[in-house]
């Protein structure tokens, strides 16, 4: 299957099955929104899914999609990421949750080869709304420097 497809499918049939879902779960949906600058910058909305490999721990994956601009020219960009997570408050004692993480991203850009790139995280997250979801804001490296904002579906009793 192509890097394109697999973004495709993930972003049609990940968040579809994931996010909306109302009772206990142990996967989370996620959308987000990224900025990623290193030589260039690229754009990307991004949406996936994670699960609890423990109280402590998540491993998700992301397709993300968008834009970025070579030698002046914007060009389409995507991107998979897989990564760990360590969530320092799983349980919700505090109003804001932080984490650690780390894993690996695969970019693809039209016109560039595909390349993997070590990925490293440092979140926030605040707590769940009434309709259960988590706001949150993230930075990494991993192709660049990264600068994202999360939505999260809230776990019952648990980020």
């Amino acid at each position: 299957m192509s890097g394109r497809r697999l973004v495709l499918a993930l972003l049609v049939f990940l968040p579809a099955t994931v996010v909306g879902q109302d009772a206990p779960q142990r996967w989370q949906g996620e959308a987000r929104l990224d900025a990623i600058a290193g030589r260039t910058t690229a754009w990307h909305a991004a949406a996936g899914a994670n699960a609890a490999l423990g109280l402590y721990v998540r491993l998700g994956v992301l397709a993300g999609a968008g834009i970025r601009q070579v030698s002046g020219i914007w060009r389409r960009s995507g991107r998979v990421d897989l990564a760990a997570r360590f969530q320092l408050d799983p349980l919700l004692q505090f109003k804001h949750g932080m984490y650690v993480g780390g894993g690996g991203s695969l970019l693809f850009d039209d016109g560039v080869r595909r390349r993997v790139r070590t990925l490293i995280v440092l979140g926030v997250e605040g707590a769940p709304t009434r309709r259960r979801w988590i706001a949150g804001a993230e930075l990494g490296l991993g192709g660049g420097a990264r600068l994202g904002v999360t939505l999260r579906r809230a776990r019952k009793q648990a980020r």
